[in-house]
């Protein structure tokens, strides 16, 4: 209700929209405020199931009202396919279902009759075959719940094209993408487990499904997240921020208990704790656009002033009653969970330092076609953490505004580096990652990723037709003591490695082969998804015509209570008869 409160002096005469500032989407300022005014709705609605007040209903059925009669000014508008707004129509259709007597009950017939005739514009419409098509259901069965005119068929039609997305052991992918980010557990599952149990009684064979598949993936998703609550950064529209931990409370509502309540409702409720704890508030109290902090490049091109309020999604629990299991069972920690968590879908080896509440990915890569603004730093980077998350380029000149940390960024001597955004191969096995990628047609990279906890080490084979110049970086690392440190920074190149030591965190590289010359660069300001001053260790060196073998070993550690790191302890490495061994075991 706090996060709803600052909202009450942003919302237009007529109610229909909230603008919640200046900056701007690919879509209208019109459909910008429909959207600030959907959101909330996935925090009031469950509130208000649950027996909680949510203080706005009269404005929001003014809006709802307002927003839908063609005749007044705020008009939400004609929907065409691929627009902003069918989007937004999925928290009405939900509020249709849980909460009629806020939303529909109080309406004319001459209102009803607008708002279904609105919300009907949908089924008119082209829907991306992916997450998208699960606003066709949402809204359809919102209408078919509260006894109005809907579309059976297009239920069907749009809950089969999902199956198309399904690949095994929990996951989809969201289309027909290699994408495997968030939409998975904020989206796809989301709204699976929203369905099986608004539809559970009608469709009870589609329930079951998509409770028993949301329990396969949270054998994997839990590994995501650290034992203090913050979840790994990757991928796109990071700006919905608490979102990540929807799944968790999307589990709850549908009664599922693949871990006991206590450890679920541990896990949502230190996420949304951790994510109270940064600034990412703007003074007068609003959800800012961002990450980690307020940060304009953390906005798609589909991201308004309103679009933060996806993370409403995690306060679904609300629903429940206050006697269910899950919010009468005492809170708890993580269950033991292994080191390693090898997760061939998303292409990854999830793994977890458990005293230093450090867990990092090792990555293969994945691609969005549609090319997100910058997707290789979202998705294609070696390594993502959430403690030293990750950076996207400030601009297209130089490492410092590249900012090219856990990457090998190559160019032709003209300070224009490219990196891995696309591979043509990708293995995840036990004990490593491989990919194969060209950044030039003529150009070659083979790769390998091995965990050797808490280290990791990188292997590149470079076949190239070109004279190049290298740079491959460590993890950024927050370099900004505020105002209360002094003598604070302990910044050390040698001949093979580069680390960069704070009183909260290291991290190093460390050249194991090749000729590369260690350096601490300052990264541009702002381009961390968590930090907004970062520096990165890197290796710098060229790469000659032919067959080049380069590799390095990779340390990022938060403080841990003894305040020791394990910087002493590299890992050894050797090529032998293409083999690569590191402390003299094979592991490819």
């Amino acid at each position: 209700s706090d996060l709803l409160e600052h909202l009450k002096d942003h919302y237009s005469k007529g109610g229909a929209l909230l603008n919640l500032g200046v900056s701007t989407a690919k879509y209208s300022q019109r459909i910008a405020g429909m959207e600030g005014f959907a959101r909330p709705l996935f925090g009031m609605v469950p509130l208000t199931a649950g027996g909680g007040d949510a203080g706005l209903w009269e404005t929001y059925r003014r809006g709802i009202i307002n927003g839908t009669n063609p005749e007044h000014s705020e008009y939400w508008g004609i929907v065409k396919s691929e627009s902003q707004l069918m989007v937004e129509m999925t928290t009405i259709g939900i509020a249709l279902s849980m909460v009629p007597e806020k939303v529909w009950d109080p309406l004319n017939c001459e209102e009803k009759e607008n708002l279904t005739n609105w919300l009907l514009q949908i089924n008119d419409c082209k829907l991306s075959l992916n997450n998208w098509l699960f606003f066709h259901v949402m809204v359809n069965v919102g209408l078919k719940k509260v006894g109005t005119k809907y579309n059976q068929d297009i239920i069907d039609a749009s809950l089969d094209k999902i199956e198309d997305s399904y690949l095994s052991g929990g996951w989809y992918s969201d289309g027909a993408t290699d994408q495997r980010d968030y939409y998975i557990a904020f989206a796809m599952h989301f709204y699976g487990l929203i369905y099986s149990v608004l539809m559970g009684n009608e469709d009870p064979k589609r329930a079951l499904k998509y409770k028993e598949r949301a329990k396969a993936f949270a054998k994997d998703f839990i590994y995501w997240f650290s034992k203090e609550g913050s979840s790994l950064p990757f991928g796109r529209s990071l700006t919905y921020r608490f979102a990540m931990g929807a799944f968790w409370g999307a589990l709850a509502f549908a009664n599922v208990e693949v871990f006991s309540w206590g450890i679920m409702k541990g896990i949502l409720l230190r996420h949304l704790r951790w994510w109270m704890k940064q600034p990412i508030f703007t003074p007068d109290g609003i959800l800012s656009i961002g990450f980690g902090y307020p940060n304009l490049k953390m906005a798609e091109s589909y991201n308004s002033t309103g679009s933060p309020y996806w993370a409403m999604k995690a306060f679904f629990p609300l629903a429940l009653s206050d006697n269910h299991p899950f919010w009468q069972a005492e809170e708890k920690e993580l269950p033991e969970l292994e080191d390693m968590s090898v997760q061939p879908h998303p292409y990854m080896i999830l793994c977890r330092e458990k005293d230093r509440n450090h867990v990092f990915a090792l990555t293969g890569g994945q691609f969005a076609a549609w090319e997100p603004s910058f997707m290789a730093a979202k998705y294609e980077k070696f390594a993502y953490s959430t403690v030293f998350g990750f950076s996207v380029p400030a601009g297209e000149y130089g490492l410092e505004q590249g900012a090219f940390d856990s990457s090998l960024a190559l160019c032709e001597g003209d300070n224009l580096y490219r990196t891995r955004r696309r591979c043509e191969e990708i293995k995840v096995e036990k004990n490593f990652v491989y990919s194969r990628w060209n950044p030039w047609s003529d150009v070659e990279v083979e790769t390998w990723i091995i965990p050797a906890l808490p280290w990791h080490i990188r292997v590149h084979k470079i076949v190239s037709c070109r004279n190049l110049t290298a740079a491959e970086g460590g993890y950024a690392i927050n370099c900004d003591p505020g105002d209360k440190i002094s003598n604070f920074e302990k910044l050390i190149c040698t001949e093979t490695s580069a680390v960069a030591e704070y009183p909260w965190a290291l991290s190093g590289i460390v050249n194991l082969m090749g000729d590369r010359k260690p350096r601490n660069i300052g990264a541009a300001p702002n381009t961390n998804v968590l930090h907004p001053r970062t520096r990165i260790p890197t290796l710098v060196g060229d790469i000659i015509k032919g067959e080049t073998w380069i590799s390095c070993a990779v340390l990022g550690q938060p403080k841990s209570d003894d305040n020791n790191y394990s910087w002493d302890n590299c890992p050894k490495i050797e090529l032998e008869k293409n083999r690569i061994k590191i402390d003299r075991k094979s592991v490819v």
